[in-house]
């Protein structure tokens, strides 16, 4: 049981918007909406850095994990993204428009970020 503000903010995450965000996302994947499966990835983050980040930021705010998604660069060529997992700085996931857009992803992620791996997945219809 929650006992302070941040406590209920990580159970409000991990509960309804969550549940919401991930409903959400199966039907938008379900019909092939990238668009709005990367809008739905980038507003999962978004809700996560608001929500779960404070309840430990030493391991939570991943500073490489947000670099990647706001780097300029990117942007012509994703339509949204997220860390995967138990997020910090371990793994991301971007969804882009096309397979050019893939390729000028991993691109610029290996001429910007050599530190990270860029593996490509590619979900047919």
């Amino acid at each position: 049981m929650a006992t302070n503000s941040i406590e209920q903010n990580v159970q409000k995450y991990f509960g309804s918007i969550s549940s919401e965000i991930t409903q959400a996302a199966v039907e938008a994947i379900q019909l092939g909406d990238a668009q709005l499966t990367g809008a739905l990835m980038t507003k999962a983050q978004a809700e996560f850095d608001r929500y779960v980040v404070p309840a430990c930021p030493n391991q939570l705010t991943a500073k490489n994990l947000h670099l990647l998604l706001a780097h300029e660069p990117l942007k012509p060529y994703i339509l949204g993204g997220k860390g995967v997992g138990s997020q910090g700085d371990g793994t991301a996931q971007l969804i882009v428009k096309n397979q050019e857009s893939q390729r000028k992803t991993i691109e610029i992620i290996k001429r910007d970020f050599p530190q990270m791996q860029a593996l490509q997945l590619t979900i047919s219809s």
